[in-house]
């Protein structure tokens, strides 16, 4: 998690060391900045946050500089105080932890927060270099015991760089591509997972194969979820685990739409494995259903003319599955 949140830190361009990355106007803990037209200004003017009001020791700027710097009034002393007392309030142990705890819910795949998706790109490469794909498949082809190239892995990454996905969608398979790259023993270490082994049985430290495909109950839920898919489409599709890196479905008969739907479909149901991934729970064909309805939601937000192409391509994407929903959320859809 340190090695997370320093990375952070160089792409936001801030130090870890001392200086929080928290607002001076709208922070709930700085009551003077909420009001103030005095700090209103100065965020006009570049002055968004307090790492840019505090040195490299962690003292606060003096004034001076600051009216160099951003053209500030002579008059702002006072304002320049009050900042200076909350920065005071804030020890850099206290805003380590505190910041750190931040990027570990927002890393976590129920976080309704964004965090730029550069970020996990840089973080799945840890800036050195490439990923070492070929030590990757290796072990992944013993742990899932079917053959995987490290062709697939760089698809899977590529994946979101796919400028057809959404913003949310992207995320997501960041956020699958975050954990599967790091094993439970080690995502424990750095503070995703709370613990090395699989919840949902006794298998003990658990493996990347065994929690996303051979334990039981996530085997049932894949199961599941390909009967259900199959009955909505009229079609037969065998998942296998290479589709959880490339996503490319294979299905028969071929109809229009069926493809991105079942993309679609894996990616929510490796969220939903995921978010049950330490839970003595099982993944759930309903919580696969509500993760959909969201994504289908989100992409029809987009949607401005159902008759041009991108509305005809979300039709022939969704329109089988939002017949299993209530009428009020089909005519949220279909209503021009």
């Amino acid at each position: 998690m340190r090695t997370a949140w320093k990375t952070l830190c160089r792409l936001l361009k801030i130090s870890s060391e001392t200086t929080p990355y928290l607002p001076v106007a709208g922070n709930g803990d700085f009551p003077p900045g909420l009001d103030s037209a005095v700090f209103r200004r100065w965020t006009s003017m570049g002055l968004h946050y307090l790492f840019q009001v505090v040195q490299d020791t962690g003292i606060p700027t003096p004034l001076t500089d600051l009216q160099t710097q951003f053209t500030f009034l002579t008059g702002d002393w006072f304002a320049h105080r009050q900042l200076c007392h909350y920065v005071r309030t804030l020890t850099p142990v206290m805003l380590r932890e505190e910041v750190q705890s931040s990027l570990r819910e927002a890393l976590d795949l129920t976080a309704q927060d964004h965090v730029p998706l550069k970020f996990y790109h840089k973080f799945l490469q840890d800036l050195p270099g490439e990923l070492d794909f070929i030590s990757l498949a290796q072990k992944w082809s013993a742990d899932l015991q079917v053959p995987i190239s490290d062709d697939m892995l760089r698809k899977g990454l590529r994946v979101g760089h796919d400028p057809t996905l959404s913003s949310a969608e992207k995320e997501r398979n960041y956020k699958f591509l975050l954990r599967a790259f790091y094993p439970p023993q080690r995502a424990m270490i750095m503070g995703i997972s709370t613990s090395p082994g699989c919840g949902k049985c006794s298998y003990p430290m658990a493996s990347f194969g065994h929690m996303f495909w051979t334990c039981p109950l996530v085997s049932t839920f894949w199961l599941t979820l390909v009967s259900e898919v199959a009955a909505l489409w009229g079609c037969s599709w065998r998942l296998h685990p290479s589709f959880l890196f490339t996503l490319q479905i294979r299905f028969h008969p071929p109809k229009p739409g069926c493809a991105p739907f079942l993309r679609k479909t894996v990616i929510m149901g490796r969220k939903c494995i995921l978010t049950q991934w330490l839970s003595p729970q099982p993944p759930s064909l309903q919580q696969w259903r509500s993760l959909m309805l969201q994504q289908m939601l989100l992409e029809r937000r987009d949607i401005v003319d159902l008759t041009a192409k991108k509305g005809r391509l979300f039709r022939q994407c969704w329109y089988l599955f939002s017949l299993t929903f209530v009428t009020p959320i089909q005519q949220q859809l279909w209503t021009v």
